[in-house]
């Protein structure tokens, strides 16, 4: 090879490092839209609607939410000549909470699922899942084919009764999984569900167009994990046989649920999933989004639980759960596809055993991690002197205070927060841990032998700027 061809190869290659390099810090540095996923907002109770929005928006500063709407509630009766069989009561509070989010600034995004009775097809009953009765309806079987008609028109309806107040609506909750579609598969069908969603999504598509043309639809919402049984299939598997359905063409963006299944403290959200062949975190995203090449992609639910919860997995606490949150934006961020990422739940389920996901406890006390989706916790940190002789006290003292959106910024009690010192290109070690007061203002006192930088964290949360002191 010539001299010059060789230098031509190399800076060529050179710059597409660069590029790539450039490419890749874009999208490090980028703000994921956050949103949080919350299956009722209390549609019956005006005030309720009106608290939870709140919370969303002027607190945790959301940019979307999430609302369910089941079916089953939506229209309860068969169709019949004389009347739709719509709880109409039911259909406007659903329109009535769309509307006030809307109205304070947030993008709506409705999923709907649950199958009502008389849509079901009753023939599936007679083989249940483990634990449910035989002959027994529940809303977890699919529609009929024969009731796909009246998917759609129910979505016209629902489309019509919420106008431009939302912006995308999903079609069904985690359909890979029998808890929202089953059986999987059948004697004589080994894709069954992916089939019978894939004439769901067509239909759903098709009611939401009629209603209104430029809202998006959203296909997918896989659940994380499956181990490619009669009831659960692994998200890949299910997006891969969906595709092969011809399932792209009726969604406008894609959906995933990247929760790693199963998770401990060691499944941080950069790590590979436990089960990688059979579930599918932020991590090895890509091996569902290869198959829909140029869909946006929305994770419409995510979250890690505070105690264990046979539903998802193993607690992490809530200190780690605030950290993995702040991790786990930042690492979704880096894929430019993703538009959005939906946490899941605001509020923990009361009922024993049940999700802790929330950002608040069932009783309504804030988590560390309801700080940090916000973004907004703020630590001051300064010390009383710049200078000091070897070993004279040295006063460090700050304030943690948060800020609402549009309001004035107020001061966050009783926290634990951790002082950090670090001495030349050591590293930072743990000195002690400090209270900050009901005026969330904190002190304490050092008495520095050399030369030291101090810091202050609220672990998982934020971290104060460094401040040094110089010995002389």
């Amino acid at each position: 090879m010539s001299t010059s061809r060789y230098r031509t190869i190399v800076l060529a290659s050179a710059a597409c490092l660069l590029l790539v390099l450039t490419f890749a810090g874009t999208a490090a540095a980028r703000t994921l839209p956050r949103g949080l996923a919350i299956p009722d907002p209390g549609y019956s109770d005006p005030a309720a609607v009106a608290a939870t929005i709140a919370d969303v928006k002027t607190y945790l500063r959301s940019t979307w939410v999430r609302f369910d709407v089941f079916w089953k509630l939506g229209q309860p009766s068969a169709p019949t000549a004389a009347d739709e069989g719509y709880d109409e009561a039911y259909l406007a509070n659903v329109a009535s909470a769309c509307a006030a989010a809307k109205a304070a600034g947030l993008k709506v995004m409705l999923t709907v699922y649950r199958t009502p009775r008389w849509a079901s097809q009753a023939d599936l009953w007679n083989s249940p899942p483990p634990g449910f009765a035989k002959g027994v309806y529940q809303d977890f079987y699919p529609p009929r084919t024969g009731a796909l008609d009246e998917l759609q028109a129910f979505m016209t309806h629902v489309v019509q009764l919420c106008g431009s107040n939302v912006a995308a609506y999903e079609c069904w909750n985690e359909p890979n999984l029998w808890m929202f579609l089953a059986p999987q598969k059948t004697a004589s069908d080994s894709r069954f569900a992916a089939r019978r969603y894939r004439d769901m999504l067509k239909h759903f598509k098709a009611g939401v167009r009629a209603g209104d043309p430029g809202a998006t639809v959203v296909g997918g919402a896989f659940g994380p994990y499956g181990p490619n049984d009669k009831w659960r299939t692994a998200p890949q598997r299910f997006a891969s046989q969906l595709k092969a359905l011809g399932g792209a063409s009726y969604m406008d963006a894609l959906s995933h649920h990247p929760y790693q299944a199963g998770t401990s403290s060691r499944f941080a959200p950069d790590r590979m999933p436990r089960w990688p062949d059979r579930a599918v975190s932020l991590r090895n995203l890509n091996t569902i989004l290869k198959l829909y090449p140029g869909k946006p992609v929305y994770l419409t639910e995510y979250g890690y639980n505070t105690k264990d919860c046979p539903g998802i997995g193993l607690g992490v606490g809530a200190t780690r759960q605030a950290d993995y949150l702040r991790k786990a934006y930042a690492y979704a961020a880096k894929n430019s596809r993703v538009k959005a990422m939906f946490w899941y739940l605001l509020r923990d389920e009361a009922r024993s055993g049940g999700w802790s996901t929330g950002l608040q406890t069932a009783g309504g006390t804030k988590k560390p991690a309801w700080y940090a989706f916000s973004r907004q916790a703020r630590l001051s940190l300064k010390a009383s002197r710049s200078k000091a002789p070897r070993g004279a006290r040295v006063k460090l003292s700050g304030m943690l205070t948060w800020a609402p959106l549009g309001g004035p910024t107020e001061t966050v009690a009783r926290k634990t927060l951790v002082l950090e010192s670090k001495v030349g290109s050591a590293g930072w070690k743990r000195v002690r841990t400090v209270r900050s007061g009901s005026n969330g203002a904190f002190s304490t006192y050092v008495r520095p032998k050399q030369t030291t930088r101090y810091r202050v964290r609220w672990a998982g949360v934020t971290g104060s700027t460094t401040r040094r002191v110089l010995v002389r």
